[in-house]
């Protein structure tokens, strides 16, 4: 059983080396230094590892906490990596257009007119959210940009379509 002063204490080596605390959590020391905590455990008869992070942001503490918390979710059945990376899939809809677009208006409303805001807000729920809104914010393209401004364009509102490409460049 591994101690928070010999984890501190630990150097790295000329290659990978693995330090035992238990219930299957070790420290895996890299030799460029890094150490990250893992889990090993099985589930469904297969052997898997579960990253739980790298030391010193999670701390012994905070690793074994982890490492129960997993093997809780194995008594339940579940699988820990497929719930990390379920939450991992949950996360990533917090860089959507629609939730940073929301955000950055949040942000804005108090430093524009109340005018302006509802303006530009109206520009994003009826031109752009329905386009735009699902993707990551980081596959929207140009082109994706012109394409809603040609569509408010081609409904007469020429102003609205010049006003809404600078929407996306707060």
């Amino acid at each position: 059983m591994l101690t928070d002063a010999q984890v501190r204490k630990i150097k790295p080596l000329d290659k990978k080396k693995r330090y035992s605390d238990e219930k299957g959590l070790y420290l895996e020391v890299t030799p460029s230094g890094g150490k990250f905590w893992r889990l090993k455990y099985r589930f469904n008869g297969r052997e898997s590892t579960l990253t739980i992070g790298s030391y010193p942001e999670i701390s012994l503490a905070q690793a074994r906490r982890t490492r129960d918390e997993a093997r809780v979710q194995l008594y339940k059945n579940i699988d820990p990596n497929a719930l990390k990376m379920q939450r991992l899939q949950q996360t990533d809809e917090s860089i959507l257009f629609k939730s940073l677009a929301m955000e950055w208006m949040a942000d804005r409303k108090a430093v524009i007119k109340e005018t302006t805001y509802l303006r530009d807000l109206s520009v994003f729920e009826k031109d752009l959210f329905p386009a735009l809104g699902d993707m990551p914010i980081d596959q929207i393209k140009g082109k994706d940009v012109l394409i809603c401004a040609k569509k408010i364009e081609a409904r007469g509102a020429l102003e609205m379509a010049k006003r809404s490409i600078p929407l996306f460049i707060p």
